[in-house]
């Protein structure tokens, strides 16, 4: 190729040497003048060129931060025109200072959590929307304990508790307080449930019920995990995912048996993870028998 060094140099035991020896080669094959001229022709003429035509164009969050930050950008244009609904209280904090509430049973919307963002959310007037935001950029920052006390701030005036309950169980959780995890878990659920039209409809309760009905298990709440998962609508519990709920919830009840009938009647849970072994785990417990092929995803031999 193009590159020649002395072999003795670079395969010897001098390091400093093998590295001078390579970059005087590289100096003579391609000079670092020529790089620096070709790299600013480059800028020049093609990188920060505006494009001649848009192909597509992506959502509205970089368009959001070239207006935060006052970016010149023609070769990577981000046009204001793509800021849309979920951008838009963002670009209200930015103008005003204000983060607008999100509309009634909506949910709180996308967060950002930059070290810009926060400062603008910090100094702007206190609300249940504001805190949740802030509280979710603090627990970024690493300041766990100020988020836990913005989303407690959040509780007194929210109508719709149920985002700030869940980041509250959430902290719980990390913080090694499964009971009190579990309680707010369930409290996220029932307060969802209690807001007709909430957003998000059926997947937010699917997901909020699975988190809570999973945190309830972990406390050794069994009945009130029950309670629950009977409370979730048909479609959602007959998912794979809520199945498998079901078999751990008969588990704790102490129905091997039952629990073996569901696995018979078959399930898939999409979102499993790759190589999880929680199928083999609650399998184990309702028989002896190998475990089936469909419900076979372990990544080792097996035992």
């Amino acid at each position: 190729g193009p590159l020649a060094a002395d072999p003795a140099a670079v395969l010897g035991d001098d390091g400093e040497a093998a590295r001078a020896d390579a970059e005087r080669a590289l100096e003579d094959a391609l000079p670092r003048a020529a790089v620096d001229a070709a790299y600013t022709a480059w800028r020049e003429h093609a990188a920060d060129a505006a494009p001649e035509t848009v192909l597509a164009t992506g959502s509205g969050w970089g368009a959001l931060e070239v207006l935060r930050g006052g970016y010149e950008l023609p070769g990577t244009p981000f046009p204001e025109s793509t800021i849309g609904p979920e951008q838009e209280p963002w670009r209200e904090l930015l103008r005003t200072g204000v983060l607008p509430p999100p509309p009634k049973g909506a949910g709180p919307g996308a967060p950002l959590v930059s070290a810009p963002w926060r400062d603008m959310l910090e100094t702007a007037p206190a609300d249940p929307s504001t805190e949740y935001h802030l509280g979710i950029a603090q627990w970024h920052a690493g300041d766990r304990a100020q988020a836990v006390r913005s989303w407690e701030r959040g509780l007194r005036g929210a109508g719709a508790s149920w985002p700030l309950l869940y980041c509250l169980a959430v902290a719980d959780r990390e913080d090694g307080h499964p009971e009190r995890a579990a309680e707010r878990f369930a409290e996220a659920f029932a307060d969802h449930a209690g807001h007709t039209g909430s957003d998000g409809g059926e997947e937010t309760t699917a997901a909020l019920g699975r988190e809570a009905v999973t945190a309830l298990l972990a406390a050794g709440r069994t009945d009130r995990a029950r309670q629950l998962w009977a409370r979730l609508p048909d479609g959602i519990r007959g998912r794979g995912a809520f199945r498998l709920l079901e078999v751990r919830i008969l588990l704790a009840e102490g129905r091997p048996d039952a629990a073996r009938a569901v696995f018979d009647e078959g399930f898939e849970v999409p979102d499993l993870g790759e190589g999880a072994e929680t199928l083999g785990e609650l399998w184990a417990r309702t028989t002896d028998e190998p475990l089936p092929d469909a419900y076979e995803f372990r990544m080792r031999p097996n035992p």
